[in-house]
């Protein structure tokens, strides 16, 4: 019986180490993809990143995250005629993310999100002149992810005929 107690308590302590090591990977995972985002799209703040899931460790080994979580605030992007739009808040949900194989870069199967622009913000921006007020235009391209996500919007599904 004694035998048994300490094989149990062993186990809770080596669950406990193998749960506080996850989660400190994670905390140092969400830091480096958030000052990776922040450098390469020359941010002037730092993202929120947030990795979903969990054991943390086993996605990692297996080199694919269930879900990212990133929300930047006071985002300013290209307009498209050289004017610039400020986004107050954007997030994204990436999902099914795939990890290369040095860490250097990461691409996800699916990705949602939102983007907020205030009134004012909008009223500054430029109109483009549709060809009739029922003719949809695409959105406008751009280098930066964070216009794309701005004007991105998920697929619509549709029922069986």
């Amino acid at each position: 019986m004694r035998a048994l107690r300490i094989t149990l308590i062993v186990v809770v302590i080596l669950g406990g180490l193998f749960v506080a090591a996850d989660r400190i990977a994670v905390y140092m995972a969400e830091s480096k993809a958030a000052d990776k985002i922040k450098s390469s799209q020359g941010l002037t703040t730092t993202p929120n990143v947030s990795i979903k899931g969990f054991p943390f460790l086993t996605q990692v080994v297996g080199k694919e995250l269930d879900e990212v979580d990133v929300g930047v605030d006071g985002l300013t992007t290209d307009a498209g005629d050289g004017r610039s739009v400020r986004v107050t808040e954007l997030d994204a949900q990436l999902h099914n993310v795939r990890i290369s194989g040095n860490f250097s870069s990461a691409s996800a199967d699916r990705a949602t999100g939102s983007a907020h622009i205030s009134y004012a913000d909008l009223s500054q921006a430029p109109v483009r002149a549709s060809r009739s007020p029922t003719t949809p235009r695409a959105p406008t391209r751009s280098r930066s992810p964070a216009a794309c996500w701005a004007s991105a919007s998920p697929p619509t599904p549709r029922s069986p005929s």
